[in-house]
């Protein structure tokens, strides 16, 4: 190249930061069944993270895979009803919930006032803890929509809302999809995400 110009290629990316996935999952088997809220769930089960760990607000989805598939977290779907029900959701070996952080009108999504509150009561039911506790020391959040761009603001609102353990999965559903989860489908769905609500 001529001098004064920059080679773009010559730019080096920087290297992945690494995760505390590593961390997370080597906790689980530090803590004492004493330190852990049993949940009162039909399928997969797994400890509780201590509350002095963090999960980091965005976690890659290879990472969040892991830490879905443990046991050690649980799923937050702020998708539609509608989309839950037709485009896939997570395997009933993951512990997932559908709590939509939107609703869909006139072709927008608009906001929900409710959704912080409707999601933590959701979320300490599913965790078999008072409600209170979600907000402290109830297992890791990981919050997914299709692609991940509701799920940011809807994790945003919950850490406001003072969730501690919550990020926002990498690239959503899709991403996990994409990561090796299959999805299920009701009946009257079609399997994986199909594109009908991106």
């Amino acid at each position: 190249t001529s001098e004064g110009s920059t080679d773009c290629r010559a730019v080096a990316r920087p290297p992945r930061v690494p995760t505390m996935l590593p961390l997370l999952l080597a906790s689980q088997a530090l803590l004492l069944p004493s330190q852990c809220a049993a949940p009162r769930l039909s399928h997969r089960r797994g400890p509780i993270i201590s509350s002095a760990q963090t999960i980091p607000e965005v976690v890659p989805a290879d990472d969040a895979l892991a830490l879905l598939t443990s046991g050690g977290a649980i799923l937050l779907d702020v998708r539609q009803p509608a989309e839950y029900r037709l485009d896939g959701h997570a395997p009933a070996s993951v512990r997932s919930i559908n709590v939509p952080s939107q609703s869909w009108e006139h072709g927008f999504y608009l906001p929900l006032d409710s959704f912080a509150a409707d999601a933590i009561a959701a979320l300490a039911e599913a965790a078999g803890v008072p409600v209170g506790a979600a907000l402290g020391g109830c297992p890791p959040v990981l919050v997914a929509c299709a692609d991940g761009r509701l799920a940011a603001a809807a994790a945003a609102q919950l850490r406001d809302a003072g969730v501690a353990q919550c990020g926002c999965c990498e690239g959503g559903l899709h991403a996990l999809e994409a990561q090796g989860m299959e999805l299920e489908v009701n009946e009257d769905g079609e399997a994986g995400l199909n594109g009908a609500w991106v």
